[in-house]
């Protein structure tokens, strides 16, 4: 009786723990892609912070930032797109002048993205950008490769891959 209460407590605990320790589980890309407002892939200009309510209306998190756009697979991005990234656990982080292939939702009229949402480095989003095919080009100068089906074959998954990881060599 003991033992399974125990068991059971720490069950518990750690399915209740994954949020806090900015855990979890990426959806399919199909799934994402169907979710998704916006899939675009562009380079961060700039990120700034911006007001929170108090207390903070989720989805939105303390920084916006905008995207200079390259490609667009789904929904009518413009040269510029603003993105806010969400807070808590699910927290997105950019880096200025770093291409991303961006998942954004929509809430209350603006865009927004998570770490739970497929958004990752453009180098690293091989099977979303296969799987997604051709896109609309917006800015050539900003215009991607095509995957391939022996890019996708050579490709190996990526610790870190998703915003809610560590760089490589972070502790």
């Amino acid at each position: 009786m003991v033992r399974n209460a125990a068991t059971f407590l720490l069950v518990a605990l750690l399915v209740l723990a994954q949020p806090a320790f900015g855990v979890c589980k990426q959806p399919s890309i199909e799934k994402m892609y169907e979710e998704s407002e916006v899939v675009f892939s562009g380079i961060v200009e700039s990120c700034e912070t911006v007001e929170e309510a108090s207390p903070p209306q989720w989805p939105f998190g303390p920084q916006e930032c905008v995207f200079r756009v390259g490609q667009v697979w789904k929904g009518g991005a413009p040269v510029q797109v603003r993105v806010n990234c969400a807070s808590g656990h699910e927290k997105a982080s950019f880096t200025v002048g770093g291409q991303y292939l961006v998942f954004a939702l929509q809430h209350e009229g603006r865009l927004f993205t998570t770490s739970c949402t497929r958004t990752t480095k453009v180098d690293l989003a091989v099977p979303e950008r296969f799987w997604l095919g051709e896109p609309t080009i917006i800015d050539a100068a900003l215009k991607l490769d095509p995957v391939t089906e022996m890019d996708l074959e050579n490709w190996e998954p990526h610790e870190g891959r998703y915003l809610d990881a560590k760089p490589d060599g972070e502790k």
